[in-house]
């Protein structure tokens, strides 16, 4: 059966945050890249999902491989977010499809997600991401790297806390990315057994499995890192990216209802 791209594409409207209110249909949208889309999934991003901005988390090789497809008054931002790591895990198709060892996978995910908590770079990225969402008084913003699940968890998360979102919820909706890309990567496991004839049980395509989906721990690493060394997530978002309450004020006008 056909899937409908982009993979893991949702709209995060109708979260309810802590005080009651909640994120307006059309206006946020995470999912993984855009390649390859037919007309008619084109279509579906720009009229009904309203689609005006689209920031795309990937590194220059990756877009290389896999250039998004150019929508119409769309506007495109790429903000690398792992390009800049250095000594660090990064989760590119290339590493992930690597994976070997099913126990490992999760200590690499972890370390990833703590890293980019850790590293300045990374938090300039986010900035300029929050910068986005500030400017974009109407339509959709849609945040992708390649799978729509780590870079993108953590880009999610982050705006979510700003907008007032519990983390319960921010994990929730984290959590959906399985559901999301299971078809998505049962077809990636059989092309992958396929290429490196390997059969579908063994240890480095249950690896590969794992390391294509999401686990609460591994988004937890990067709470418990802004823990660690800033007392806490809301307060890595205000000091290690620079979001100012007024921005968050704003940002709540924008996107609350």
């Amino acid at each position: 059966m056909k899937t409908q791209k982009p993979d893991n594409l949702r709209d995060l409207g109708g979260l309810i945050n802590e005080e009651g209110k909640r994120i307006r249909s059309r206006r946020i949208l995470r999912s993984g890249e855009l390649s390859g889309l037919s007309k008619e999934e084109q279509r579906r991003l720009v009229e009904e999902y309203e689609l005006a901005a689209i920031i795309d988390l990937r590194e220059g090789e990756e877009i290389s491989r896999s250039p998004d497809v150019i929508l119409d008054g769309v506007a495109y931002h790429n903000l690398d977010l792992t390009g800049q790591l250095k000594d660090a895990p990064t989760s590119d198709q290339r590493t992930l499809e690597a994976m070997e060892d099913p126990e490992y996978v999760d200590t690499f995910m972890q370390e990833f997600y703590a890293s980019l908590i850790s590293t300045p770079e990374v938090s300039k990225k986010l900035r300029k991401m929050v910068e986005i969402y500030l400017n974009q008084e109407e339509g959709a913003v849609l945040v992708h790297c390649f799978a729509g699940k780590d870079r993108t968890g953590i880009s999610v998360a982050i705006i979510l806390t700003l907008l007032g979102i519990s983390k319960q919820e921010i994990f929730r909706d984290y959590m959906r990315t399985n559901e999301m890309r299971y078809e998505a990567n049962r077809k990636m496991i059989e092309e992958f057994t396929h290429k490196y004839g390997i059969k579908a049980d063994s240890p480095r395509a249950h690896s590969v499995l794992k390391a294509m989906s999401v686990d609460c721990s591994y988004l937890e690493a990067a709470y418990q890192a802004a823990e660690e060394i800033y007392g806490s997530f809301a307060e890595y978002i205000y000091r290690g990216i620079g979001v100012s309450r007024e921005e968050e004020q704003r940002l709540r006008e924008l996107y609350l209802v």
